[in-house]
């Protein structure tokens, strides 16, 4: 009986001590996989306040390209026919249709190209990497003559013909651009009056906080 009790004692020490060990084992290696975790986070967490601290520099370099910009164009337009606004997305410059192009049209006007020059300049000087967003606008009048298929078209076709500009006679950088034509569908007023169109046909150049290569 005692030898018996003896051997159980031994089979029972034998396996705590194995499992012991195994749990000994799993210990390691979960706290080794929460180590990794936590280093893991931690490196992006240190990419992602690179990301903010590279953004907010960003927005402080637009905000003296806004007012080199501005201060360009005044010598060029009255203050009604553009603006230059720093905003969320990044730095917008506006240039209404009737400083660019005849109605209907997507040919550049020879007036236009000055203005278009002051902004390609600050461009190349000062935001060489960003990323640029050239966008078309119009109001709602639907295409009668021009040609056109629709008002998507025309505003595409115009803001192509902006970026060809910059690429072709200016020699921007290709792969800092983006083009897109919004047609009549983001107003930035009613398209209720004579006034409020005009204010609708706009071509917008985005110069963002992002570059081309994030």
């Amino acid at each position: 009986m005692k030898k018996t009790i003896l051997f159980l004692f031994s089979v029972l020490l034998f396996s705590s001590l194995v499992t012991g060990c195994a749990s000994t084992k799993e210990l390691e290696n979960v706290n080794k996989q929460q180590a990794d975790m936590i280093q893991r986070l931690l490196n992006e967490i240190s990419l992602l306040n690179q990301e903010v601290d590279d953004v907010r520099k960003s927005e402080v370099d637009l905000q003296q390209v806004r007012d080199e910009l501005e201060a360009k164009l005044k010598e060029q337009l009255s203050a009604n026919d553009f603006s230059v606004k720093l905003g969320a997305r990044g730095l917008v410059v506006t240039l209404l249709d009737q400083i660019l192009f005849d109605s209907g049209k997507a040919t550049l006007k020879s007036s236009a190209l000055g203005s278009l020059n002051e902004v390609a300049t600050v461009i190349s000087e000062l935001t060489p990497e960003n990323r640029v967003f050239v966008e078309g606008h119009t109001d709602a009048d639907p295409i009668r003559y021009s040609g056109f298929k629709s008002n998507f078209e025309l505003s595409t076709a115009r803001a192509l013909e902006v970026v060809h500009y910059f690429l072709g006679s200016v020699k921007l950088n290709p792969k800092q651009f983006v083009v897109a034509g919004y047609g009549e569908f983001s107003p930035v007023v009613a398209n209720d009056s004579r006034e409020n169109k005009a204010k609708n046909r706009r071509v917008e150049i985005l110069i963002s906080p992002r570059t081309i290569d994030s």
